[in-house]
């Protein structure tokens, strides 16, 4: 069992705010006209997620990502602005700038603490940021 504080500590050595929890969802990634769709992520934080592909967009490309809960008909969908921020030969991190909408932010969540080893854990990080921006 990993503690809070064990969390806490690891955090401050690889300078994350949010824990990443291993999660394969499909992903639709739009960037101007170009799309890249039905790629799985590896993780997904708060903040951010990975996505396993061949295909690739440039480093600081802005982008619209959609994160299908239960496949592409599913109307359960995470809807978030983004950019890449780092591009490796198995994939491409992304950035969240911005969550749209109240129902893409709980289903995000509750996507993290479902999956979350110790969802205890989430909830404090949770309660440190009001959505993706932490608390003054």
């Amino acid at each position: 069992m990993i503690l809070c504080e064990d969390r806490t500590m690891k955090k401050q050595l690889n300078q994350r705010e949010f824990t990443r929890v291993p999660v394969n969802m499909e992903v639709e990634v739009v960037a101007g006209k170009s799309t890249i769709l039905g790629h799985l992520t590896k993780d997904v934080s708060l903040n951010g997620l990975f996505l396993t592909s061949e295909e690739k967009f440039p480093t600081g490309t802005d982008c619209h990502l959609t994160i299908f809960l239960g496949g592409r008909k599913s109307r359960q969908r995470i809807k978030l602005k983004g950019k890449v921020v780092r591009v490796e030969k198995r994939g491409m991190a992304f950035a969240f700038q911005e969550i749209r909408g109240s129902d893409s932010f709980a289903h995000l969540r509750t996507l993290i603490l479902y999956n979350s080893p110790e969802a205890r854990c989430m909830e404090k990080e949770f309660k440190a940021h009001l959505g993706i921006k932490r608390r003054k």
